[in-house]
């Protein structure tokens, strides 16, 4: 999913740590080439969304893990 297309149920963290880093006030954790593989955001409770690249050299990506629901038909 692209940096500047976020999902509308995303809302992230205020302020998130991980081991000794601290992300205060950030969008996404990291991006690669305006590309978010990871996003973890809170309404409630923790919420995630995972994607990966479709093809070898990332034009495209794919998205796994849609607001913590499996869009793997294969696990069904």
């Amino acid at each position: 999913m692209n940096i500047n297309s976020l999902p509308s149920l995303y809302h992230p963290f205020q302020e998130m740590e991980i081991g000794t880093n601290r992300l205060v006030d950030g969008e996404a954790l990291f991006s690669l080439d305006d590309n978010v593989p990871l996003l973890i955001g809170v309404n409630g409770s923790p919420r995630v969304w995972l994607s990966i690249p479709a093809d070898q050299k990332g034009k495209s990506w794919q998205l796994l893990v849609r607001d913590n629901k499996s869009l793997n038909s294969v696990l069904y």
